[in-house]
């Protein structure tokens, strides 16, 4: 299916990209076809799809690192490809470095996830470009790079960005591409306008199939009924003899029986072809609720499972954690923050591990989310591997494995063949499905897909135990979180409530601190014209008093 995108609506009309009859295959299989695609001067696009669908692959077309397999690709200007699994080549200017760079210097041989993006970013912003291409830009940033990242992309005025950060594709977009179906989709607006588009949609396709189904149910019973009437007249009636039916037939085809018959039979064939020549309408498909039955994971009770009192932890003369004391509230869903390499993944590491000063309940069983899939048997398949380590029936897990995005015709998939956004959500079913009342997930969102992470989200929302995450996505965590843990000066600081109830918070404490002092200033600035001799003086300060008065 060809479809003819984009029709410029205003603005800059140069065209920098321009792609005609495009088809890519993949392993023989169809990844996408459109007709037409142009990015012109200023357009801020955001490419969304599932994992697999092609955003990638759209990208590097673009870029010449691949060629389509029909149609052909038109670029004006330089690019900067910001590659998700890119290598660091040291080709950075000084001042982007230092803009970057964490820490103080680039020699040291371990770098965090987070650091290493740092570093590739600076890479790309070396380059003077009038096109910039982004591919998962956020990925394991904390609040500060992903601030500093924001900030470089404001000296760019055409970008196409391939990202799981909603807030980051609302904030800078104007266009999204939706690869979906094998085809492109444009929406005009950022994600948020893209999302309510969609729903619209989606609504308006249920009520067209809802009418659909009432039509044809209505067409179907009169046809029915036609049908019945014309196989009740085949019977002569009972008082009457054969010579008068003939007689009958004779003075009028149309009152004769058979010609009833045959006339009712025609009614009903318009009516069968009245339905088939409907315009059908394809179900919307909806999820079935998960009904996970906690009980099995045998829970605890207790209103804290761990507890950690005075912990400190450091290596290489390193000193992460000092004297840091905690509490894991039963059921809670904490959200831990903090600097890219402050010791989130740290603290995950000493909790599962029980590190000295670090306590739990004897009915905790800790789960975890391996980044690296060490918990998948790549010789299993999809259904194996979670049934393994299942505690719940049958139905149970092909409705959770539903949930998250698989088909069944996936379910006899080999775990060696998933993509990485396909084994992080297998690596979630079997969390969830298993005997494990804790889960600790350390970015969960990473590898995954927008519509991915909206399921997965909408799965451990409704999860009854007690999770403890690290994320650097923002709606993420305020979707999810009812606690957070700061970690902050090596000791973590706990607040009750989500990311964006502490924000507002600390802006309110920040404004009552700002208000605190301007009032200490109006004092000392009254006190200074009550006691100052000097005219000249009297009069800048009383110029100064008037200023922070003035409303």
């Amino acid at each position: 299916m060809f479809i003819n995108l984009i029709a410029r609506k205003g603005g800059d009309c140069m065209e920098l990209i321009k792609m005609r009859g495009i088809e890519k295959y993949f392993g023989g299989k169809l990844l996408f076809t459109f007709d037409k695609l142009t990015v012109f001067k200023n357009d801020i696009i955001g490419v969304v799809g599932l994992n697999g669908s092609g955003k990638t692959t759209l990208l590097e077309i673009i870029n010449n690192d691949i060629a389509p397999d029909k149609g052909n690709v038109e670029v004006k200007g330089d690019i900067s490809y910001y590659k998700q699994f890119g290598q660091y080549h040291e080709s950075v200017d000084s001042w982007q470095l230092k803009e970057f760079r964490s820490s103080s210097t680039i020699s040291e041989g371990w770098f965090s996830g987070g650091e290493k993006t740092r570093l590739r970013l600076a890479e790309t912003f070396s380059k003077s470009s009038s096109i910039l291409l982004l591919d998962e830009p956020t990925a394991n940033l904390d609040t500060k790079g992903i601030q500093l990242l924001k900030r470089n992309l404001g000296k760019y005025n055409t970008m196409m960005i391939i990202s799981h950060d909603t807030n980051l594709l609302d904030e800078l977009c104007n266009r999204i591409i939706e690869i979906d179906n094998n085809t492109i989709n444009c929406f005009d607006g950022n994600y948020t306008a893209y999302k309510q588009q969609k729903e619209h949609q989606i609504h308006t396709e249920k009520r067209e199939y809802e009418n659909y189904q009432a039509k044809k149910k209505q067409l179907e019973e009169a046809y029915l009924q036609k049908k019945r009437q014309a196989e009740a007249i085949t019977d002569k009636p009972r008082n009457m003899s054969n010579s008068e039916i003939r007689a009958r037939s004779f003075i009028s085809t149309y009152k004769s029986f058979g010609g009833r018959q045959k006339a009712i039979a025609k009614q009903a064939k318009a009516v069968q072809s009245r339905i088939e020549q409907l315009d059908v309408k394809e179900q919307v498909e909806e999820q079935a609720n998960i009904r996970i039955n906690f009980e099995l994971t045998n829970p605890p009770k207790n209103k804290i499972l761990i507890r950690g009192e005075e912990v400190t932890f450091g290596y290489d003369n390193h000193l992460i954690f000092n004297h840091a004391s905690f509490e894991i509230r039963n059921k809670q869903k904490v959200a831990v923050l903090g600097d890219n390499g402050s010791g989130k993944s740290t603290l995950f590491s000493l909790i599962r591990n029980k590190y000295e000063g670090i306590y739990a309940v004897p009915k905790l069983k800790i789960g975890y989310l391996y980044q690296e899939f060490e918990n998948l048997q790549p010789d299993k398949t999809l259904l194996e591997s979670v049934l393994s380590d299942s505690v719940q029936e049958n139905h149970t897990v092909y409705t959770v494995l539903m949930n998250l995005l698989f088909t069944i015709e996936d379910f006899d998939k080999k775990v060696a063949v998933l993509s990485g956004g396909e084994k992080i959500r297998l690596s979630f079913a079997k969390l969830i499905v298993s005997d494990y009342n804790l889960l600790i997930l350390d970015e969960p969102t990473n590898y995954l897909d927008l519509p991915s992470i909206e399921v997965v989200k909408s799965v451990l929302k409704e999860y009854e135990g007690t999770i403890i995450f690290a994320s650097h996505d923002e709606a993420f965590i305020n979707e999810l979180s009812t606690e957070l843990f700061i970690i902050d000066n090596k000791k973590l600081q706990g607040y009750r409530g989500n990311l964006e109830e502490f924000k507002n918070k600390t802006d309110a404490n920040i404004e009552q601190l700002q208000q605190e002092i301007e009032q200490i200033q109006l004092s000392q600035a009254k006190l200074l014209m009550e006691n100052e001799t000097n005219p000249r003086k009297i009069e800048k300060i009383k110029k100064r008093y008037e200023e922070m008065t003035r409303v």
